[in-house]
């Protein structure tokens, strides 16, 4: 495989290093791949080593924002870097993926909190953007909704968008991190990765969260709704390392497996119409 030589050449030295960060940032969708690369080296070498490296992945963002456009650097580096930054130094620090999972449903539960208290009319917004969009939707493809049942799904998708972004910035950080690992699982401890993840149980936070949200929830408060996205994304990757861990013990692990997740896309084509 390509993996452990790529790895080792990152490993080489900060320019090594330094050059294919910068180089990947650079590039449309492989954005990611530089901050895996930065997470590498923060898992491998500590923090000071990681904020530099990460700093250099930052640089693409900080171009695109002398010339006028913010958001690659709230996507790519609040949104991103940061975080797996704060991620790879939780792994480091404790070894442990519980802890890092929750870590990450914190940080997005943070997020939202923040969006909301900084933007208060930002269900407004939402809701305005959704029925914009059906109604494009609606004269580029000549199909008409009942106008109830449109009202009634723009009323609570925009109570959940921005829980959505939350979650799904939170498992793509969470990936990028895993890719990391899988980096320097590949050099310094082959077939290390596996059982880290298929050993995946939440703790107390976890259980804390969850009960805070649902009061929250049956409360009515306003941002509540937002927030089950992310403790649903954080339970999703519990369940998963469960199901995997119950798969490859089985004869069947193959046939298993694509009926799995064969299921699961069944399950999101009825969840997400597309």
């Amino acid at each position: 495989m390509l993996i452990k030589p790529f790895a080792a050449y990152v490993m080489r030295g900060r320019w090594e290093a330094y050059s294919l960060a910068f180089i990947f940032s650079l590039m449309p969708f492989l954005g990611w791949l530089g901050i895996a690369i930065a997470a590498l080296v923060t898992l491998r070498k500590g923090a000071k080593e990681g904020l530099m490296i990460f700093l250099v992945t930052a640089i693409p963002a900080i171009i695109y924002l002398l010339l006028g456009r913010t958001l690659p650097l709230y996507s790519s580096v609040f949104g991103g870097a940061l975080i797996v930054y704060i991620l790879a130094l939780t792994l480091r620090r404790t070894g442990s993926w519980p802890i890092v999972i929750q870590t990450a449903t914190l940080i997005a539960i943070i997020a939202v909190f923040c969006a909301h208290l900084f933007i208060p009319k930002l269900i407004e917004y939402w809701t305005i953007t959704i029925s914009n969009y059906f109604n494009e939707a609606e004269s580029l493809t000549n199909l008409s909704l009942p106008a109830n049942d449109i009202q009634t799904l723009t009323y609570y998708l925009a109570r959940f968008a921005t829980g959505i972004i939350a979650m799904w910035f939170m498992w793509v950080n969470l990936i990028n991190l895993c890719i990391a690992r899988w980096f320097q699982a590949e050099l310094y401890n082959p077939k290390g990765l596996g059982p880290e993840l298929l050993n995946i149980r939440l703790g107390w936070l976890a259980n804390i969260l969850l009960i805070v949200i649902a009061a929250a929830t049956l409360l009515k408060l306003t941002p509540s709704w937002d927030y089950i996205p992310i403790i649903i994304g954080m339970f999703f990757a519990a369940g998963l390392s469960l199901v995997h861990a119950w798969i490859s013990q089985s004869k069947f692990m193959i046939f298993l497996y694509i009926l799995f997740y064969g299921l699961l896309v069944l399950e999101a084509r009825f969840i997400i119409p597309l």
